[in-house]
């Protein structure tokens, strides 16, 4: 089963917002902000500040198996590196204990004030694109491709769909165990006093191949976020804090206001807010969950697709007596016809949860 996280950068009604949906945030200079954001009226998260600060996400399992390979992509907006050091840093790929840290990163990306993209594994640089590639002030679309090995690792980066570096060779920082259960966006100016220049990211994926996601560069996307409208065909969950099932699961505000499954085979279903689109590439099934008691209790994500409920193929869980962590499944296809999403279907179709036997 492939690993899967995605950010749009829409909807937070705050910072709290998303720092639910990251594992770790450290230092303060992260924020939203709708000041140059990749689309009218919605939010990114924006760096502007002069100390160093990390946006980290670790993946659901204890780092990738080695033979597995890694893709991150994301919409980023960039001023000119500024500050003492050379360049301004933007991502790092971690095994899964050494964390938030340039020096013990597997593999980092930077952007020197040419405007050329590098690549480090640690602080040793591997390789380095033409000058210029990454255009300032403008969103551009950054996609890596990511293998870590000794000696047959793979690092390759595309801007706006042109491959800048293709590098071949020792990926591994040998510190550090193979794998990549870590990644962080860290912004930060490399050598030098913190300020890497002003960033900004929107629709952020992370993937490492399988469950339907392809082993292969995505190009430019947008992630369009809809949250639940209205009930679907079926509510078993008992509506805690809210007037209605949809209302009390669209806000993250912990045991103020929830759906309550009370028994194995207890599912909840919603509609959702028709999406604008030519072409879609999947849907995305997102929910904050926990359970009530000490046991970790399992549960599937669903699609009901042409009047049929399709419970996707990955194992969940909701963590006993814990804070409420994200889960999530990607559905490539519509399983209504085993084929590509239409926006119709997409349009028509409800998602939700189920507390499986």
């Amino acid at each position: 089963m492939g690993y899967i996280f995605q950010d749009s950068g829409q909807l937070y009604a705050s910072t709290a917002d998303y720092v639910r949906r990251w594992s770790a945030v450290t230092g303060t200079p992260h924020a939203l902000t709708t000041t140059d954001a990749r689309w009218p009226e919605t939010q990114c998260i924006a760096y502007t500040g002069t100390q160093s600060g990390t946006l980290g996400k670790g993946f659901a399992v204890a780092g990738l198996s080695p033979a597995s390979r890694f893709y991150w992509s994301c919409a980023l907006r960039a001023a000119a590196p500024s500050g003492t050091g050379t360049s301004g840093a933007f991502l790092f790929g971690h095994d899964a204990s050494s964390q938030d840290n340039q020096s013990n990163a597997h593999i980092q990306l930077r952007i020197n004030p040419d405007g050329a993209v590098a690549v480090l594994r640690g602080t040793t640089l591997l390789a380095t694109s033409a000058a210029g590639v990454f255009p300032f002030l403008q969103w551009n679309r950054v996609e890596l491709e990511l293998y870590v090995h000794a000696s047959e690792g793979t690092c390759r980066v595309r801007v706006n769909g042109a491959l800048v570096v293709d590098f071949t060779g020792n990926s591994r920082n040998a510190s550090y165990p193979e794998g990549i259960g870590y990644f962080s966006l860290r912004t930060a100016s490399v050598g030098g006093t913190p300020g890497g220049g002003s960033y900004r990211f929107q629709d952020l994926l992370v993937w490492s191949g399988g469950d339907g996601m392809p082993n292969d560069f995505l190009g430019d996307f947008a992630i369009v976020t809809r949250p639940p409208s209205a009930n679907g065909a079926t509510v078993d969950g008992a509506t805690v804090g809210a007037a209605s099932a949809h209302q009390a699961v669209q806000t993250q505000d912990g045991d103020a206001s929830y759906q309550k499954l009370e028994q194995p085979g207890d599912l909840d279903l919603f509609q959702k807010s028709a999406l604008d689109a030519d072409q879609v590439f999947g849907m995305l099934v997102h929910a904050y969950v926990r359970a009530d008691g000490p046991d970790v209790l399992p549960m599937k994500m669903l699609v009901r697709s042409n009047s049929a409920t399709y419970e996707h193929v990955g194992d969940l869980t909701a963590p006993g007596q814990a804070q409420y962590v994200g889960r999530e499944a990607f559905f490539a296809i519509d399983p209504a016809t085993d084929e590509a999403w239409t926006p119709a279907a997409l349009n028509a179709a409800e998602f939700g949860y189920k507390w499986v036997a």
